[in-house]
């Protein structure tokens, strides 16, 4: 059996740790709450970059970019950039659901985002209408056309989602 990786250049994009959630209580989170609570460190929050809102708060730090809305709480990072993504879930999000079970969790999420591209530059339009784009490749033939591929799937009692794009 083949390796299907094989002749392809695979450059993982994005990932994140998501927990839905109905009514999460935005007004709890704040800087120093986050740090005095273990889930943050100091030293990672730059307060010029972050955002607080009565409807969403964004708090990028040196490796990842906390998202919290009404409906989720979103730990998203890039996976060049931390090479252990576990203990970072498990401090942040599994920190949060420690620090406040009341919260109605619904559901747990894993995203991840890779682009994948032939080694071969010369072969990408080919290889891109073969891997990805089949039942549109009829209808267009531009050298432009990118196709790319979902993934979703229910494990262990969580949704995971993958995209696979095409990059050159």
């Amino acid at each position: 059996m083949s390796d299907p990786s094989q002749g392809l250049r695979i450059v993982p994009v994005r990932s994140s740790g998501v927990l839905s959630a109905h009514d999460v209580n935005l007004s709890i989170f704040n800087a120093l709450w986050l740090v005095r609570e273990g889930i943050l460190e100091e030293a990672d929050i730059s307060i010029k970059e972050t955002l607080f809102t009565p409807a969403l708060i964004r708090i990028p730090t040196s490796t990842a970019e906390l998202l919290i809305l009404q409906d989720r709480i979103q730990l998203s990072f890039d996976p060049k950039l931390v090479q252990d993504a576990e203990p970072l879930l498990a401090r942040v999000l599994g920190g949060i659901v420690a620090k406040l079970p009341q919260t109605p969790y619904s559901a747990v999420g894993l995203n991840s985002e890779f682009l994948v591209a032939p080694i071969d530059e010369t072969k990408f339009e080919q290889w891109n209408r073969k891997q990805f784009g089949a039942l549109f490749s009829a209808t267009s033939n531009g050298s432009s056309d990118r196709f790319g591929c979902y993934l979703s799937t229910s494990q262990l009692e969580m949704q995971v989602r993958v995209e696979c794009r095409p990059a050159r």
